[in-house]
């Protein structure tokens, strides 16, 4: 996947959203308690924290090209009506 200013600025744009600090607050809390499972702090990171922290982002971004797939539906078919 390439990465470039497009990029960052979606991940900044979504740190900015109040519904999205919330869930990253949650996540973490959830993510934390796990690091006494695991003998290194390098270790809870690679297969836990990361790995949450990921799947939080791709599914608030899926979500949001969802929304806007789903908004521009709308619009053209109201243009066609």
């Amino acid at each position: 996947m390439r990465r470039g200013r497009s990029y960052c600025k979606k991940i900044t744009a979504l740190l900015r959203e109040e519904s999205f600090q919330e869930q990253l607050r949650r996540r973490w809390a959830e993510c934390s308690k796990q690091t006494k499972n695991y003998p290194t702090i390098v270790m809870w990171w690679e297969r836990v924290a990361k790995v949450y922290i990921q799947k939080l982002f791709t599914r608030e971004r899926t979500g949001k090209r969802r929304e806007k797939t789903q908004n521009g539906l709308e619009a053209t078919r109201r243009n066609t009506d």
